[in-house]
Protein backbone atom coordinates (compact mmCIF):
# COMPACT_ATOMS: atom_id res chain seq x y z
CA UNK A 1 0.00 0.00 0.00
CA UNK A 2 1.23 3.40 -0.83
CA UNK A 3 2.18 5.49 1.84
CA UNK A 4 0.20 8.08 -0.23
CA UNK A 5 -3.00 6.10 -0.94
CA UNK A 6 -6.56 7.36 1.09
CA UNK A 7 -6.34 3.96 2.62
CA UNK A 8 -3.48 4.34 4.43
CA UNK A 9 -3.45 7.57 5.75
CA UNK A 10 -6.89 6.74 7.16
CA UNK A 11 -5.94 3.45 8.62
CA UNK A 12 -2.63 5.57 10.04
CA UNK A 13 -4.93 8.27 11.51
CA UNK A 14 -7.13 5.80 12.52
CA UNK A 15 -4.34 3.98 14.30
CA UNK A 16 -2.98 7.14 16.11
CA UNK A 17 -6.32 8.16 17.34
CA UNK A 18 -6.86 4.74 19.09
CA UNK A 19 -3.21 4.98 20.80
CA UNK A 20 -2.99 7.97 21.75
CA UNK A 21 -6.94 8.26 23.37
CA UNK A 22 -5.96 4.66 25.29
CA UNK A 23 -3.39 6.60 26.69
CA UNK A 24 -5.46 9.62 27.69
CA UNK A 25 -7.79 7.36 29.29
CA UNK A 26 -5.23 5.33 31.25
CA UNK A 27 -4.00 8.88 32.20
CA UNK A 28 -7.37 9.90 33.05
CA UNK A 29 -8.20 6.82 35.07
CA UNK A 30 -4.99 6.30 36.77
CA UNK A 31 -4.96 10.32 38.45
CA UNK A 32 -8.82 10.43 38.84
CA UNK A 33 -8.15 10.24 42.90
CA UNK A 34 -5.08 12.52 42.65
CA UNK A 35 -7.71 15.32 40.94
CA UNK A 36 -10.17 15.05 43.27
CA UNK A 37 -7.82 15.48 46.04
CA UNK A 38 -6.11 18.59 44.33
CA UNK A 39 -10.06 19.79 43.32
CA UNK A 40 -10.66 19.92 47.12
CA UNK A 41 -7.57 21.35 48.29
CA UNK A 42 -7.95 24.33 46.00
CA UNK A 43 -11.52 24.70 47.09
CA UNK A 44 -10.30 24.74 50.92
CA UNK A 45 -7.30 27.14 50.21
CA UNK A 46 -10.41 29.51 48.04
CA UNK A 47 -12.43 29.01 51.72
CA UNK A 48 -9.31 29.57 53.83
CA UNK A 49 -8.75 33.06 51.63
CA UNK A 50 -12.53 33.84 51.47
CA UNK A 51 -12.87 34.00 55.22
CA UNK A 52 -9.27 34.81 56.07
CA UNK A 53 -7.80 32.12 58.58
CA UNK A 54 -4.72 31.83 59.41
CA UNK A 55 -3.02 28.57 58.04
CA UNK A 56 -0.23 26.81 60.35
CA UNK A 57 1.32 25.11 56.86
CA UNK A 58 0.57 25.13 52.92
CA UNK A 59 -0.43 21.70 53.21
CA UNK A 60 -4.00 20.02 52.39
CA UNK A 61 -3.94 18.74 55.70
CA UNK A 62 -3.28 22.40 56.94
CA UNK A 63 -5.89 24.16 55.20
CA UNK A 64 -8.60 21.37 56.36
CA UNK A 65 -7.54 21.35 59.99
CA UNK A 66 -7.80 25.14 59.81
CA UNK A 67 -11.44 24.75 58.37
CA UNK A 68 -12.85 22.06 60.76
CA UNK A 69 -11.42 24.20 63.91
CA UNK A 70 -13.04 27.62 62.71
CA UNK A 71 -15.28 27.21 60.01
CA UNK A 72 -19.40 24.98 60.92
CA UNK A 73 -20.85 23.85 57.61
CA UNK A 74 -23.95 22.97 56.55
CA UNK A 75 -26.45 23.21 53.16
CA UNK A 76 -29.78 23.95 52.67
CA UNK A 77 -32.42 23.91 49.68
CA UNK A 78 -33.72 27.03 48.64
CA UNK A 79 -36.45 28.02 45.49
CA UNK A 80 -35.18 24.32 44.40
CA UNK A 81 -32.11 24.97 44.46
CA UNK A 82 -29.00 23.35 46.93
CA UNK A 83 -26.29 25.94 48.46
CA UNK A 84 -23.67 25.28 50.60
CA UNK A 85 -23.62 27.20 53.83
CA UNK A 86 -20.39 28.34 55.70
CA UNK A 87 -20.22 30.02 59.06
CA UNK A 88 -17.21 31.19 60.99
CA UNK A 89 -17.64 30.15 64.40
CA UNK A 90 -16.22 32.41 66.12
CA UNK A 91 -16.93 36.14 64.03
CA UNK A 92 -20.27 35.00 62.43
CA UNK A 93 -19.48 36.03 58.62
CA UNK A 94 -21.56 33.72 56.58
CA UNK A 95 -20.15 32.85 53.35
CA UNK A 96 -22.11 30.50 50.55
CA UNK A 97 -20.95 29.16 46.94
CA UNK A 98 -22.31 31.07 44.08
CA UNK A 99 -22.48 30.79 40.13
CA UNK A 100 -23.45 31.90 37.27
CA UNK A 101 -23.00 32.17 33.33
CA UNK A 102 -19.75 34.28 32.38
CA UNK A 103 -19.01 35.10 28.71
CA UNK A 104 -17.33 31.79 27.75
CA UNK A 105 -18.66 29.47 30.42
CA UNK A 106 -19.55 29.35 34.31
CA UNK A 107 -18.14 31.10 36.74
CA UNK A 108 -17.83 29.77 40.71
CA UNK A 109 -17.24 31.71 43.99
CA UNK A 110 -17.17 32.03 47.36
CA UNK A 111 -19.24 35.44 48.60
CA UNK A 112 -18.56 36.07 52.46
CA UNK A 113 -20.62 38.60 54.36
CA UNK A 114 -20.79 40.27 57.41
CA UNK A 115 -22.88 38.55 60.38
CA UNK A 116 -25.96 41.08 59.85
CA UNK A 117 -25.49 40.42 56.10
CA UNK A 118 -25.46 44.27 55.17
CA UNK A 119 -21.59 44.50 53.70
CA UNK A 120 -19.77 41.73 51.66
CA UNK A 121 -16.70 41.04 53.85
CA UNK A 122 -14.58 38.99 51.24
CA UNK A 123 -15.63 37.61 47.81
CA UNK A 124 -12.44 34.60 46.43
CA UNK A 125 -13.19 33.05 43.24
CA UNK A 126 -12.91 29.12 42.57
CA UNK A 127 -13.58 28.50 39.42
CA UNK A 128 -13.26 30.54 36.02
CA UNK A 129 -12.20 29.98 32.55
CA UNK A 130 -12.66 33.89 31.25
CA UNK A 131 -9.85 34.98 29.13
CA UNK A 132 -6.69 36.49 31.19
CA UNK A 133 -6.28 39.79 31.05
CA UNK A 134 -9.58 40.34 29.84
CA UNK A 135 -12.67 38.27 31.92
CA UNK A 136 -9.81 37.02 34.38
CA UNK A 137 -9.98 40.43 36.21
CA UNK A 138 -13.78 40.12 36.91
Amino acid sequence: MKKTSPAYILCFMTNISMVFGAAISVVQYATSGKQEKNEQHHKNRTICRAFRLPVDGVSADAYQKAIDATISYKQITHLGRLWEIYTRKDTGEIGFVFSGQGVWDRITGMLVLLPDMSKIANIQFLEHKETPGLGGRI
